[in-house]
């Protein structure tokens, strides 16, 4: 899915990411390693650190939109699922036109 969407659309964020954060591009770039998954959340991080503050709160607002979603029988807050978050947005974000 990273490559296939979110990369087809974001790779070149992705190298101006590694760039400006000292990151070999090449390695970073390499999908069989740990260093990849690393620097990849570090992107995300990145992006998301800087998102406006209702962030989260728009993304558990549509998740409990979801069928099946029931976020009050949850043992957490998902609020916290930064990462899922993420992928989500990116995904929809590189299929927007």
């Amino acid at each position: 899915m990273i490559w296939e969407k979110v990369f087809r659309r974001f790779k070149t964020d992705f190298r101006d990411f590694c760039f400006n954060s000292s990151i070999p591009y090449d390695k970073a770039i390499n999908d069989d390693t740990e260093a990849f998954l690393l620097h990849y959340v570090e992107w995300a991080s990145s992006l998301l650190s800087g998102a406006h503050e209702t962030c989260m709160q728009v993304f558990v607002d549509w998740l409990g939109e979801q069928p099946g979603a029931d976020l009050h029988l949850r043992m957490f807050d998902p609020a916290s699922l930064y990462a899922t978050a993420f992928e989500i947005t990116a995904i929809g974000a590189a299929g927007a036109r």
